[in-house]
């Protein structure tokens, strides 16, 4: 079976970092964020160029590059691989991200990095997918 896997949101727990380390970062108490948005701009109403100081010292660093993952998503994603399973990484993550945020490296490297770091088996890797559904119909995910 080809089984299709994000990584934002699914793999990690996006949201419990950025409350996390956001908080900590712009000195809000946890307690004061909102937590019914997804952008971090939202969550601690803060602007778009505090939004990007955030992620430049922290995003990238600490979520995209060590391992954030959520608890036994190695375990199980490498039990269904040793079970003849395919595993489809499809994900969001973008080349643009990287060039916004002026890092010296590309989103595959630090994708690919992050993904072996944390004991991920994959078969396939896709980034900069904005339709993940379409794009596991082409693919041929079954599920």
């Amino acid at each position: 079976m080809r089984l299709g896997i994000d990584i934002d949101g699914v793999l990690t727990d996006t949201l419990k970092f950025k409350w996390k380390y956001g908080a900590e970062y712009y000195g809000i108490s946890i307690n004061d964020i909102c937590k019914d948005t997804y952008e971090i701009r939202d969550i601690f109403n803060v602007s778009h160029e505090k939004e990007i100081q955030f992620v430049r010292e922290y995003f990238f660093e600490y979520y995209c590059s060590n391992n954030y993952l959520r608890p036994f998503a190695s375990q199980v994603l490498n039990d269904l691989h040793n079970q003849n399973n395919e595993i489809v990484i499809i994900t969001g993550r973008t080349e643009e991200d990287i060039a916004t945020f002026g890092l010296c490296t590309t989103m595959r490297a630090i994708t690919e990095n992050w993904l072996k770091s944390c004991d991920i088996p994959y078969d396939e890797l896709y980034l900069e997918i904005s339709n993940k559904p379409a794009k596991a119909i082409e693919t041929k995910v079954d599920c």
